[in-house]
């Protein structure tokens, strides 16, 4: 995919302000470079210390949040090079996890990772000269989202369906298939293929997600109960094979 010119722009503007920042040398080499079997990244940028130079295969992101993180990280994990994150801003919570997770971004704003040593940089706290819209909530991992993602994980192919089916199948309101399914788009989890319709990816990573959040946005509401039997054997002989959905 061809980099856009508005991802041109914030990469020109995120290589302003590191070197401002850092006095230390970024140029842009090149825009839409192949990486062998692993697609192509957005660019290839050189960065220049003393007479060090690295070369980084660059991932432009106009938005990083929490719920996005993990998505891009496993997209700059894919590179062949060593990847670079650039971005308008990185909160000082995100460049805390980017540093654990060993990836290094710049941003608009002046934050920077770079752990090639003997060069180490990390800057963040720095705000953007505009102010940044707070980002919204991802649907798709509180509770009825949750439950949305696990009709999808539990049924191959559902993501294809019409709405209506992914609703009946979730128990959720028809409105919150759709917000759900933007944010899985968004996040690079959901992608249109055309004519072959929708296709649900990242199902690994997806299915870990839900289990971290599943504990404390959908479990506390679903109606828990408790049961005894007189026989404790029943369960050797039930018939489960024509079981009708409870009401």
């Amino acid at each position: 995919m061809r980099t856009k010119p508005a991802e041109i722009t914030l990469l020109r503007k995120a290589l302003q302000v590191f070197e401002r920042t850092t006095k230390i040398t970024a140029e842009l080499k090149g825009l839409e470079v192949a990486l062998d079997t692993a697609g192509r990244a957005d660019a290839v940028i050189h960065i220049m210390w003393q007479d060090l130079e690295w070369h980084f295969a660059v991932e432009v992101k106009a938005t990083l949040t929490r719920a996005t993180l993990g998505s891009v990280a496993h997209q700059l994990h894919k590179f062949p090079e060593r990847p670079i994150l650039v971005t308008k801003y990185v909160t000082p919570q995100v460049a805390e996890r980017l540093k654990e997770m060993d990836i290094p971004f710049i941003d608009t704003a002046g934050n920077a990772y770079l752990n090639e040593p003997p060069l180490f940089i990390f800057i963040k706290g720095n705000k953007p000269a505009l102010p940044v819209r707070t980002e919204r909530p991802a649907r798709a991992f509180q509770p009825t989202g949750l439950q949305v993602l696990f009709a999808l994980l539990c049924n191959p192919g559902l993501e294809d369906a019409p709405f209506r089916e992914i609703n009946r199948q979730a128990k959720v309101a028809l409105g919150t298939v759709g917000w759900v399914m933007r944010d899985l788009r968004e996040m690079g989890y959901l992608i249109d293929t055309g004519k072959h319709g929708r296709r649900l990816i990242q199902k690994k990573d997806l299915l870990m997600r839900w289990a971290a959040t599943y504990p404390e946005q959908l479990r506390p509401k679903l109606a828990a109960g408790r049961y005894q039997t007189t026989n404790v054997d029943w369960w050797k002989h039930a018939t489960l094979d024509n079981l009708q959905e409870g009401r």
